[in-house]
């Protein structure tokens, strides 16, 4: 699938280099010279070779400890050599070595200063080697060093689902959560100034669905929602940089001013909602879903997009990954660090033959049900 040259130079440049403008560095929006692709169901490939794109580096069993029980990996960071993988299940925040020793937790639950309530969101910032914790019922931020040890705290003005760090800017998903309906909200972290980025229309009320929406290529941060169409790059502003057409079914919501394609999100029947945004080397990855059907069935469908040679691959469970894995991860992506991306393999949910199946893998062998999941790391060729 191919986009048009004109749009795909323009959509390479504002994703390779910083923007910068007459206006010292702030860009108005523009939807209507933003680059496009079209992602539907009917798309879906029967075989993704996911080898196509990467090749498997190496699996990483997590150590498991009395101190360290994963329940459920949220998401895995990489900074300086560790890996940081937050456990939404259990509220846990974990750091371990580049070979899966078990080093520390983050921070805990509580009600001091140094502590958190509900563990809402994390921010791995390899620029200033910090680790913030977005606290929504404290309504705080804590930060900690690479080594877990507290820094400081940060009171927030607004509810906020989701957190980004960018120099002195932080960024807030606030999901339509405050009293003019923000989405998306900047704040300076010295003047505690804050300004309404992106709002839905007046008295708009959508459900509230997790989703990793802020990634970061290089110095560039990249921001996108469950209910808008457009992946946007955050300066002073968010700049559209691709909109995603979902088809005839598809949400069509960008700026989140059309009160019936609202409603449409409203009542949850569509094709769409950009989910789990990574932006790996030159590739963009998401996942959307198909909620057209009646009762609580949910068709989710990943994508893969390539900046270099412009492919489109939409796929699901049938992606195929390297042969030399003795069980395959589930499709949805953990993290990213460079050109490196992370699966995992939750070993507690493996039936018996598939456990065999991966005790014949010799650095496996000492795998059990309550072992804590591998990470599988795969490199972009």
């Amino acid at each position: 699938m191919k986009l048009k040259k004109n749009c795909f130079f323009c959509l390479i440049c504002l994703l390779q280099i910083v923007i910068t403008s007459c206006n010292g560095g702030r860009m108005a929006r523009s939807y209507a010279d933003c680059a496009s692709i079209r992602v539907t169901p009917d798309k879906l490939e029967k075989e993704f070779d996911f080898t196509s794109v990467a090749s498997l580096s190496k699996l990483i069993p997590l150590e498991t400890s009395d101190k360290c029980r994963i329940g459920n990996v949220s998401r895995v960071f990489v900074i300086d050599g560790f890996f940081i993988v937050w456990d939404s299940e259990n509220q846990k925040l974990y750091s371990f070595t580049k070979d899966g020793d078990f080093m520390s937790q983050i921070g805990g639950r509580g009600n001091s200063s140094s502590e958190y309530v509900s563990l809402t969101d994390v921010w791995v910032d390899g620029r200033s080697k910090e680790i913030c914790l977005l606290d929504n019922s404290k309504h705080c931020l804590l930060f900690f060093d690479i080594y877990g040890t507290f820094k400081r705290n940060m009171k927030i003005d607004d509810w906020a689902l989701n957190i980004a760090l960018d120099d002195e800017l932080m960024w807030l998903a606030c999901y339509g959560q405050t009293e003019k309906n923000t989405m998306l909200k900047r704040v300076n972290s010295e003047t505690k100034k804050g300004a309404d980025v992106l709002s839905f229309s007046d008295d708009m009320e959508i459900p509230i669905l997790q989703s990793h929406c802020f990634t970061r290529k290089g110095n560039d941060l990249f921001f996108s929602t469950p209910y808008m169409n457009t992946i946007y790059q955050l300066d002073d502003d968010a700049i559209p940089v691709l909109t995603i057409d979902f088809g005839e079914d598809g949400i069509k919501v960008s700026d989140m001013s059309d009160e019936k394609e609202m409603e449409t999100v409203k009542n949850g029947r569509y094709v769409g909602g950009i989910k789990d945004f990574y932006i790996a080397d030159s590739i963009v990855f998401f996942s959307f879903e198909d909620r057209r059907k009646e009762g609580p069935s949910i068709d989710n469908y990943y994508v893969c997009y390539s900046l270099s040679n412009e492919e489109i691959h939409v796929y699901d469970y049938s992606m195929r990954h390297d042969k030399e894995l003795p069980i395959s991860p589930l499709p949805d992506i953990k993290g990213v660090d460079g050109k490196n991306i992370y699966f995992i393999i939750d070993v507690s949910v493996l039936p018996a033959h598939l456990m065999t199946r991966l005790h014949e893998n010799e650095s496996l062998k000492d795998i059990i049900k309550e072992s804590n999941p591998i990470l599988v790391q795969y490199t972009l060729k």
